[in-house]
């Protein structure tokens, strides 16, 4: 086949391709519009998959990923269970002593207590923010990463100190032009501003979120022997996760 016969080959459909979308003019810009529209929504959910996707992963890794096991209490699922839970204590702080003694393959072990709504305020009124009480160890096994610190150190933390790491939104509601090492009340006592918690966004619950350490608020708010709202066991070995979950449900 000549060179000439080819490209009259392929002028011929051309044309009456082009014929064919002439004449129908209004067809075809439907048709253009209709795929134009499929292939933005295509992008758009692919976006928004992204999108989710990073955000579970960064929540994932928040709560500590694979090795990290979470005991949290549980709601009763019917008459039998409330009778038995109204028997039990729950999970105390005394506890975390003897599972730690129990279960040798969790190398770290982060007890949580939770502050109730009100208890953190601003020498002006109330805060929205989530109260958090626990142990230095949380900042490691949760990779938390801070914007800003002021004097925040694990001998003071573990000792005791009236401190506080807060979120950006929670140091936002301040209104004060340095907030590092000014005060927030927590239960209506006034601790120091140490950190501020480094988030993804207005989305991220760490934004919202004031820690304090553990000893402080035991000595000075929690009576006696609380009750843990929950409690994080980081397994030093990732192939005994299975086992080591066993352990942690029957300790």
């Amino acid at each position: 086949m000549s060179g000439n016969s080819a490209t009259h080959g392929w002028r011929l459909p051309l044309r009456l391709s082009v014929a064919e979308l002439s004449s129908h003019r209004m067809r075809t810009a439907i048709t253009g519009l209709a795929v134009l529209f499929g292939v933005a929504a295509l992008l758009v959910m692919s976006s928004m998959a992204r999108g989710m996707e990073d955000s579970n992963r960064q929540l994932y890794l928040q709560m500590g990923g694979a090795q990290i096991l979470i005991a949290t209490p549980k709601e009763a699922g019917d008459q039998s269970e409330q009778a038995r839970f109204s028997r039990s204590g729950g999970l105390r702080l005394s506890d975390v002593a003897i599972l730690m003694q129990a279960l040798p393959e969790f190398d770290a072990w982060v007890p949580e207590l939770s502050m109730g709504r009100g208890e953190i305020r601003s020498t002006t009124g109330r805060l929205r923010a989530m109260g958090t009480a626990s142990t230095w160890d949380r900042f490691d096994v949760l990779g938390i990463e801070f914007d800003t610190v002021d004097n925040l150190t694990q001998h003071g933390w573990e000792s005791g100190e009236a401190m506080a790491v807060i979120g950006p939104e929670v140091a936002t509601q301040l209104k004060r032009e340095v907030v590092v090492g000014s005060s927030v009340i927590v239960g209506g006592v006034p601790v120091r501003v140490a950190g501020i918690f480094k988030t993804t966004g207005k989305f991220d619950r760490r934004s919202y979120e004031a820690m304090v350490p553990l000893n402080w608020y035991k000595k000075v708010q929690a009576k006696g022997d609380p009750q843990l709202a929950q409690l994080r066991a980081r397994v030093a070995n990732l192939d005994e996760q299975l086992q080591a979950l066993v352990d942690l449900e029957t300790g």
